[in-house]
């Protein structure tokens, strides 16, 4: 069976916002944020939207690359930016109390390694990993929301909806995406790492196609 050429059309919203004197363009996945199985993993689908303006689709994406399959918008475009800030905030107050834990955590392996290693060895490296993602993410957040918004509402000023294409292949029930743009490295790691993910898109192109 040859392989179909697909544009996966992902819904994002556009918004302009102000934080004080700080103005910001950021563009929201509105379909992946309420399709992943971790809410930090958001953080990797809003982006200022100068470094995903070129993805934009639109008549060249059909063209390009075949058959074009736009997913469903799971939220409001007037909701996405304060969807998203929640999921910072909270992040923020995850990583607070993940810290406290794995240094009590620490603290006790020290104290009583000769009783209970193995067990607290676990959980330690279980932290460890939890701690390094909320790391992560909140990082990414504060990269492109800006870290005034932990404390402060912001004023938008302008809001729209928009999709950014994405490349793909798809054969025998299989959806490869092209990993040649950091946009596509993107899904294709959620694709890899996310089943609920992997599903939400999956039902969405058996659907359409």
């Amino acid at each position: 069976m040859s392989e179909l050429r697909v544009s996966i059309l992902i819904p994002f919203t556009y918004v302009r916002f102000r934080v004080k004197r700080k103005v910001r363009e950021v563009c929201i996945d509105s379909f992946t944020i309420a399709n992943v199985s971790k809410p930090f993993r958001v953080a990797f689908t809003v982006y200022p939207y100068s470094n995903v303006r070129k993805y934009e689709s639109g008549p060249w994406s059909a063209a390009r690359h075949g058959a074009s399959i736009l997913l469903k918008r799971e939220i409001p475009s007037w909701e996405a930016l304060g969807k998203v800030i929640s999921i910072y905030r909270s992040i923020k107050s995850d990583l607070l109390s993940k810290a406290r834990e794995a240094h009590l955590a620490h603290f006790i392996d020290v104290v009583v390694s000769g009783i209970v290693a193995p067990q607290l060895k676990r959980r330690r490296e279980r932290l460890g990993t939890e701690l390094g993602e909320l790391i992560t993410a909140a990082s990414f957040f504060e990269s492109v929301l800006g870290n005034e918004v932990i404390k402060e509402d912001p004023l938008v000023e302008d809001v729209r909806e928009t999709a950014l294409a994405v490349p793909a292949g798809f054969r025998d029930n299989k959806l490869v995406i092209d990993t040649s743009t950091p946009l596509g490295r993107v899904y294709s790691w959620l694709l890899r790492v996310d089943s609920r993910f992997s599903d939400g898109v999956m039902k969405e192109i058996k659907a359409k196609l």
